[in-house]
């Protein structure tokens, strides 16, 4: 094909084509970058022997997975990647913290695993915020510690 032949198409194509505009929507909208989590970060799983009634051993290893979400609250200079590098330097302190919890916990069932659970979320949420709250973002995210696997 000629090259005068394909401008002259290119031409004709895009005169015919016209413009057009779309409606403003009528609802609210959201882009896809914008729903859900935007930051969550998968701690190494804490792994400790507990006492469990009614089991063929004295002892079962329990293992707890946690990972942690970060949303930002408003609008802020503060970083998902500061979180992430906070969380990590917390991680040890926070398994550290479960081991001992786990382990003075005494004897479990199966029907107390419901607020064994709850426990381990709330003293993992605690030494987060104790020390979340030095950072100077702080009050811009929603930074929380969720039990993943149990």
């Amino acid at each position: 094909m000629s090259p005068t032949v394909l401008v002259a198409s290119f031409i004709a194509v895009t005169s015919f084509t016209g413009c057009m505009t779309v409606p403003p929507p009528t609802t609210p909208t959201s882009t896809a970058y914008a729903l859900g989590d935007r930051a969550s970060y998968g701690l190494e799983e804490v792994v400790v022997s507990l006492p469990l009634r009614g089991s063929d051993t004295l002892y079962q290893n329990l293992h707890v997975g946690l990972a942690v979400i970060a949303n930002p609250v408003r609008q802020t200079a503060g970083s998902s990647y500061e979180v992430e590098g906070l969380v990590r330097r917390l991680e040890t302190r926070v398994r550290s913290r479960l081991v001992e919890v786990l382990a003075s916990a005494g004897e479990q069932t199966l029907d107390s695993s419901g607020s064994l659970r709850q426990r381990v979320s709330v003293e993992a949420q605690d030494i987060l915020e104790q020390s979340l709250s030095l950072w100077t973002y702080r009050s811009d995210y929603r930074v929380e510690i969720v039990v993943v696997s149990f």
